[in-house]
């Protein structure tokens, strides 16, 4: 409209301007109501999120409380020392952990078949059970517990090792120079990988079941340490450089020239380690042929059957290869872990929600680091 207060050439000018006003509003007003329903649409989205939170922890609840049972990890009352009962106890103590679900997978020594009632279940219908506690084996001695178990911050551990000295300390006499020493030191690195595996198992056969939710950590455990054992085991043959004592007449002389080859070399032997069969020969030494059998006198067998030679335990094992013996000084043996050893149970896993399937894993990132390689005899 035409406004009588303004001249009429600068009219249109006018009109432009309340034209330009007009859109102005306009557009203010669009933007605020997509800023409004951006808003809103946030909002239900948060909404919608919590809701669906809720949602999976309803679907979780039933395992978590299958994990959950009391007697999920059982702690016997004695042998408080033993690597099963402290791994028991590190169970107990990380409950939270475990039975916390999360994306992941498996990594070595997997099995890769599903356990399902169809194919790993023999004797019929399923059944209701008893408070029942499988027994899954054991290797007896680990390695681990030969030696002094550290935390590290990596996988990449660097070992400061003492390759040789010249010149020594003496005594000086008045006016004259002292003597100088030089160290030579070598720097050698060990670097940490996993040992693990995983089981895939169905949310029914766990449900069916309910002591597989003991019996699974334990089977994975066991191996676990079946294959922390042969690979440690590996790795000090490899590198251990202690120098055999005399052959002997027999098994018990043997062991006795060891110690006494170590000791000579500076160390103090504090643990040997045989195959049954080695610990066999030892109990069963004769004096000769026709002989009653008769150990020497420096070899004590306790009523619990634990053996020592000169006072320096016998630890018979299931892992050590046919024929073969450590005799060391393990304080110069140490693992180091970059990553715990711990079991977990997963839901996300691969397609494991499509198909109702449940994941465990065992695993630890861990490397064995011998300080002294002359500190051990393996033969």
């Amino acid at each position: 409209m035409d406004n009588p207060n303004i001249d009429p050439e600068l009219q249109p000018i006018h009109d432009g301007i309340k034209g330009i006003q007009r859109d102005f509003t306009s557009q203010k007003q669009t933007i605020e109501q997509i800023k409004a329903d951006f808003e809103a649409s946030e909002a239900a989205f948060k909404e919608w999120q919590q809701t669906k939170d809720q949602r999976d922890d309803a679907n979780q609840k039933a395992l978590n409380e299958l994990i959950k049972r009391k007697d999920a990890v059982p702690l016997p009352d004695g042998d408080q020392g033993t690597f099963k009962n402290k791994l028991r106890e590190a169970l107990a103590e990380n409950f939270d952990s475990i039975r916390t679900t999360r994306k992941g997978k498996g990594h070595a020594f997997e099995m890769k078949a599903i356990m399902t009632e169809a194919t790993h279940l023999t004797g019929g219908a399923v059944r209701s059970y008893l408070d029942f506690s499988p027994k899954t084996g054991s290797a007896g001695y680990n390695f681990r517990d030969l030696c002094e178990v550290v935390r590290t911050e990596t996988g990449w551990i660097t070992l400061p090792r003492e390759t040789g000295v010249t010149g020594s300390v003496s005594r000086v006499g008045e006016n004259v120079a002292k003597p100088q020493l030089d160290y030579n030191i070598g720097m050698v690195d060990f670097k940490a990988d996993y040992i693990a595996g995983h089981v895939r198992i169905t949310k029914q056969m766990l449900q069916d079941l309910p002591f597989l939710q003991t019996w699974l950590p334990r089977l994975l455990l066991r191996d676990f340490t079946k294959a922390e054992n042969i690979q440690f085991y590996g790795d000090l043959a490899a590198v251990a450089t202690g120098t055999p004592g005399a052959a002997g007449a027999n098994y018990a002389e043997q062991l006795i020239n060891n110690i006494a080859s170590l000791g000579g070399a500076g160390y103090v032997p504090n643990g040997i380690v045989g195959t049954y069969a080695k610990w066999a020969e030892l109990m069963l030494v004769k004096g000769g042929a026709g002989a009653s059998y008769g150990a020497p006198g420096v070899i004590v067998t306790d009523a619990l059957g634990a053996s020592r030679i000169a006072g320096i335990p016998f630890y018979p094992t299931s892992w050590i290869p046919t024929g073969k013996t450590i005799t060391g000084d393990w304080t110069y043996a140490t693992i180091a872990v970059a990553d715990p050893l711990k079991v977990e149970f997963f839901e996300q896993d691969q397609d494991n929600v499509i198909k109702n399937l449940i994941t465990v894993r065992v695993e630890a990132r861990e490397v064995l680091v011998i300080e002294q390689t002359d500190a051990f005899i393996v033969n």
